[in-house]
């Protein structure tokens, strides 16, 4: 499915996870990476040589087997806003970072400048298409999508809202009880800031919106960030926000398919917690715990945050999801493995990426410093996804004139490869607003 992938299927929702799993492969594993390191954690005890540190990548002389368990297969779906235009930049690479292609999805889309900020992707299993909500900029911006072939060809582009300033920060998901699709943004009409819920049909069309923020008697600046996921079996939508109305703290609204009959929780309230715990929240659901993770930055402490609500949001407990280390803005993924993924840009290594690895109830988190090899700067607005097999990062290279960077490493953080992205594809910008799929 990922094609039901997974952060579908954690926004696809519960099959789990964010996507579901039937991932499809579209092409077969090949290595020959053009700009590529291999290291163990710590790349002395293997005697690399790291004479050439260049455009922020390491890149060793001797290389040898990275991994014992990492065998990627199938292909992944790198989707960023091109910094240099403001279009949407898709790229698409075999798992194990060969075969990489870019695709310029706005002028595919007949689209022009400013056309495809804060990127979200999703896979639409009935028809067998690529979603990529965006905050469309060249007006307001509103909130559009591009819905293109499984591969990133043949997007075309639609409105979802016509709102000039609905579109911010979008997060999707498929309803496959009513064969919709929802997606979550921050509407900032009149400087209201608050969540906007968009239903549509799979092809874009027949979309109406609701103010989920007005509908649950909360004000202004309540929608920022939102995270959204689709529970097909309980047939709700469960969204996090970033509170920024009340103390910077997380908002949890839970409503049905229709986006009616909706409840807002503030979830770190409800756990003991403070102000300024609720930054840029991720939200995990265990269909089978029956419970929603919230993983959130600390921007007092600089760390991760975490809470873990019953899926009505009672019931709310603070957990310990930092083992220790700081952490930027994160994004969080549930694997097949049932495990929870975090990736966020760790300001104590220097921006490189890191990786925590916890349980689905937020307990026993690992940490893994994934750019131990590499300069500093390189791991900026990190995205992570994982199979059964691998965990997948991507993030935004400040080393190298803000280019992509993807990494392929075992699912606990270790032996990590690296392929330079921008440098595979032969483009020449920038990126910002990176977010991975698995197809």
């Amino acid at each position: 499915m990922s094609r039901l992938a997974y952060r579908s299927v954690a926004r696809l929702a519960c099959f789990r996870p964010v996507v579901m799993w039937a991932a499809f492969s579209l092409a077969a594993c090949s290595y020959g990476h053009p700009i590529v390191g291999i290291f163990p954690e710590d790349p002395q005890d293997d005697g690399l040589n790291l004479s050439l540190l260049l455009a922020g990548l390491a890149i060793a002389s001797n290389l040898g087997p990275a991994s014992t368990g990492c065998a990627p297969n199938g292909q992944i779906m790198i989707a960023a806003n091109n910094a240099t235009n403001g279009r949407l930049a898709l790229f698409r690479c075999n798992r194990d970072g060969s075969g990489c292609v870019h695709i310029d999805a706005s002028a595919a889309a007949g689209q022009g400048n400013d056309s495809g900020f804060e990127p979200n992707m999703v896979f639409d299993p009935v028809n067998n298409r690529l979603l990529v909500a965006v905050a469309d900029g060249s007006v307001g911006p509103r909130l559009g999508l591009y819905r293109c072939n499984a591969d990133g060809t043949g997007c075309v582009f639609l409105v979802l809202s016509g709102g000039a300033d609905s579109g911010h920060t979008p997060s999707a998901g498929v309803d496959l009880v009513n064969n919709r699709l929802a997606v979550a943004s921050r509407d900032s009409t009149g400087g209201a800031l608050r969540l906007g819920m968009h239903l549509c049909n799979l092809d874009g069309t027949g979309c109406a919106s609701t103010d989920v923020s007005a509908a649950t008697g909360q004000g202004n600046f309540t929608g920022f960030n939102p995270s959204l996921v689709v529970d097909n079996i309980d047939q709700q939508l469960y969204t996090a926000t970033f509170n920024n109305g009340a103390s910077n703290t997380v908002g949890f609204f839970r409503c049905n398919l229709n986006a009616g009959a909706c409840t807002f929780t503030n979830a770190s309230t409800a756990a003991g917690l403070g102000a300024n715990t609720g930054v840029a929240p991720s939200l995990i659901h265990d269909q089978a715990g029956g419970r929603n993770l919230f993983v959130s930055r600390n921007s007092t402490l600089g760390a991760l945050n975490g809470i873990r609500c019953q899926e009505d949001g009672s019931a709310c407990v603070a957990v310990d999801v930092t083992a220790g280390f700081s952490a930027g803005n994160s994004r969080s993924f549930l694997g097949p493995d049932n495990r929870v993924y975090t990736s966020a840009r760790n300001p104590d290594t220097g921006n490189r990426a890191s990786l925590w690895r916890c349980e689905i109830d937020g307990t026993n988190c690992l940490h893994a410093n994934l750019g131990a090899a590499l300069a500093d700067d390189t791991g900026h607005e990190p995205d992570v996804v994982a199979d059964d097999s691998c965990a997948y990062v991507a993030s935004r290279n400040d080393a190298s004139a803000s280019s992509v960077l993807y990494y392929i490493c075992e699912r606990d953080g270790s032996a990590c490869q690296f392929v330079d992205v921008t440098a595979a594809t032969g483009t020449a910008f920038g990126v910002t607003d990176i977010n991975l799929l698995l197809l």
